[in-house]
Order: structure tokens, then C-alpha cells, then sequence
């Protein structure tokens, strides 16, 4: 596996790692290079070994970059729940760009909470989210990038539980942590029968 990249920064005490699926190596070093002014950023493309690496093991934060419906969403969140580093979701499909859940893990909601919730309630009308498509890969960088700063400075609906769909009006989309999540709540790291025990 190559090497992660790395962004000098001036501030090397916050330590992020861009985890990135192989097609979407260019976004990721275009979010790292507008990140490195302030911030130590390296970028990992996803691998089996990816989450076992030096720079996972050292990385205060990490945003996870992934194709719409990628199936790798769910192994690599139950591993960084495991390691409890908060973490960024972004999606990028052809012509959409959902960023969020921000996952707290412990705190707010994980993409196993959105996954398990979605079906009890109606999808929100996607009327613009096809308008997104004009976004390129340098605008897309720009928009993650805001995002993640606005999260450190806790400016953003972000930490408190949002997913945003961009598009040619962003649509902000509060999201419920699942009291019963398979991968970050409380009861994952129980056995069945004490739930049942519990409520029986």
C-alpha cells in the first residue's frame, strides 16, 4: 500500500486523515491542500489495512470520502467506531454531494443510525439535488472544507445531527441517533439476551 500524503501545516497538533475510495483520490488531495493551511492533513486511500495504519492510529479527526451508496460505508464505520475518532461522511455521486452524518460516536448519529431510521419516516423531495451537478471537483473541495471547519468551530447544523444535500439550494436534513444502533449505541456492545433481559 503507498504511503499516506502529507499537508504541512501550522498547526500539526490537529491531526486529520482523509480516508478515500481509490476514484476519488483527486478530491480527497484537493480537500487536503485547502485543509493544510490550518490544519496537519494526509490522505489514505481505503484498503483492507487502511484503518490499521500510523496515520489512522494518530489522526484526531478524519473525513471519510466515498461514491453514493458505496458499500463500504458500513465496515469502515463500524471500525472507526471502534477506534472513536470523529469522523465526516461524504458522499459523491454523479450529480450529488451529501456531507454528513458527523459522526461523535457515542454522541450523534452514525450512517448505521440514518440506514436503520430512513424507512419509519417519508423521503424529503429531492426537487434540486439534481442541480448539483455543476459542482466540480474544485467547488466540491471548497464545500467539504467549509463544512469541516464550520464543524470545529461548532458552527455547523453538523454537530447537531444534520446531513446536508447540496445541490442548487442546499437542503439541511436533521438526522436521530438510534437508541438500538447496531454499530454505535450502548446495546451493540451487549449481548441479545440482556436487552431482552432488560426489557423483559
Amino acid at each position: 500500500m503507498p504511503a499516506a500524503s502529507h499537508f504541512r501545516s501550522a498547526q500539526p497538533h490537529d491531526r486529520v486523515c482523509i480516508l478515500h475510495a481509490p476514484d476519488l483520490h483527486g478530491l480527497a488531495h484537493r480537500v487536503a491542500d485547502r485543509l493544510g493551511a490550518s490544519l496537519s492533513a494526509s490522505t489514505l486511500a481505503i484498503d483492507d489495512a487502511a484503518l490499521a495504519t500510523p496515520a489512522m492510529r494518530d489522526a484526531q479527526a478524519c473525513i471519510v470520502l466515498l461514491p453514493a451508496g458505496s458499500p463500504d460505508a458500513a465496515g469502515i464505520n463500524l471500525q472507526l467506531e471502534q477506534l472513536k475518532i470523529p469522523t465526516l461522511f461524504v458522499e459523491r455521486g454523479t450529480d450529488t454531494l451529501r456531507t454528513g452524518p458527523w459522526c461523535h460516536y457515542g454522541h450523534t448519529a452514525c450512517p448505521a443510525c440514518i440506514a436503520s431510521i430512513a424507512p419509519c419516516f417519508t423521503a424529503a423531495p429531492a426537487q434540486d439535488e439534481g442541480q448539483s451537478a455543476g459542482l466540480d471537483e474544485g467547488d466540491t473541495a471548497h464545500r467539504i472544507e467549509n463544512t469541516f471547519t464550520a464543524i470545529l468551530a461548532r458552527r455547523s447544523p453538523l454537530v447537531d445531527g444534520a446531513v446536508i444535500h447540496h445541490g442548487g439550494t442546499d437542503r439541511v436534513e436533521y438526522v436521530l441517533k438510534d437508541p438500538l444502533c447496531p454499530v454505535c449505541s450502548t446495546w451493540s456492545r451487549q449481548p441479545m439476551e440482556a436487552l431482552y433481559a432488560h426489557h423483559g
